[in-house]
């Protein structure tokens, strides 16, 4: 976040509040794809929860946020690594000697990379079972009660099972049940394999080495690699790839789990693109890997319009920071 992002967040009045109150408030700036696939997420669908409570609100708003942080970390560190690698590669086949040694069959781990990967791991978990956190604002469950993702979501699946049967609720049972298949679909295809790949790592397994050996076939350094569902494919690839799934998986589960507490009767829909094009220029965030939004909210967005929402943001936003030149 540069020096004029703070300056505005500092004048915004709530923060000004808290600030005069001696209370810390944070100010930190994530990818803007990741904030529309989170919060931006969110904002589209809570307004469609009956009776819709400031408290509420509240807690969607921290646990996405924390999500969109935890998001923007997996990058940080896939990104990171593919530095790192870049960097020893250079370094290796500039040194004949180092050459030689891995020739021998040695693998030349580096712990810099063994840092980063470990790292992007455990942003991963964290992600997930932030996620799950999302159950207590939206539905009343209790921290104790679903604490952790649980092994490849399976603990998800039971609790919300568990809460069908709670009247009071008052759940869209059909929505639960699309929620329960998102969850379930992501388990072979995606998760069990992750996590097969964070266990070798964790177990330092011959399967995947964090280091560089010598390719014989191309007769040049080879990068490291990681088996993936039996195939083997360049690591930093299998982060990018899964640092990129996982923030679309995040956007659903937000959108799933909202989406349960909101009547039947309220429909919903996906988002167009040029839905995504006014939001995005409306917000003032990159709005492009949301995914639903209420039925109710049905214009035929047009490049006019989107133009007027970026004006009307710009207008919006200097009204709100007391701002009288238009910044």
């Amino acid at each position: 976040m540069g020096t004029r992002n703070f300056e505005d967040v500092a004048r915004l009045p709530n923060v000004k509040k808290a600030l005069a109150e001696a209370r810390p408030v944070t100010g930190i700036h994530l990818d803007s794809d990741i904030m529309g696939a989170t919060k931006g997420q969110a904002d589209l669908l809570l307004p469609g929860i009956p009776n819709l409570k400031p408290e509420t609100v509240d807690g969607v708003t921290i646990i996405v946020g924390v999500v969109g942080l935890k998001l923007s970390a997996l990058r940080y560190h896939s990104k990171r690594f593919q530095q790192l690698q870049e960097q020893r590669k250079q370094e290796i086949e500039r040194d004949e000697r180092l050459i030689a040694i891995v020739r021998q069959g040695m693998v030349m781990s580096e712990k810099e990379m063994i840092f980063e990967f470990e790292a992007f791991m455990f942003q991963i978990k964290s992600t997930l079972d932030m996620l799950v956190k999302l159950f207590v604002p939206i539905f009343g469950s209790k921290h104790a009660d679903l604490s952790t993702y649980g092994k490849a979501g399976q603990k998800i699946i039971t609790h919300l099972r568990q809460l069908k049967l709670d009247k009071k609720k008052k759940l869209a049972h059909g929505r639960v049940d699309l929620l329960i298949e998102l969850i379930q679909q992501a388990i072979d295809p995606w998760l069990k394999p992750l996590i097969a790949l964070r266990d070798t790592i964790s177990h330092y397994s011959s399967r995947i080495r964090i280091g560089f050996t010598w390719d014989v076939i191309g007769d040049e350094i080879k990068i490291p690699m990681a088996d993936v569902s039996g195939a083997e494919h360049p690591l930093v690839d299998v982060m990018k790839t899964e640092a990129e799934r996982l923030i679309n998986y995040s956007s659903q589960f937000i959108a799933g789990t909202i989406l349960c507490a909101i009547p039947v009767e309220k429909r919903h829909r996906l988002l167009t693109e040029m839905d995504k094009k006014y939001v995005s220029a409306l917000w003032g965030m990159d709005m492009s890997r949301a995914i639903l939004t209420l039925a109710s909210n049905l214009i035929d967005y047009s490049e006019e319009h989107v133009q007027q929402a970026h004006e009307l943001h710009l207008k919006n936003k200097a009204k709100l920071l007391g701002s009288t030149d238009g910044r």
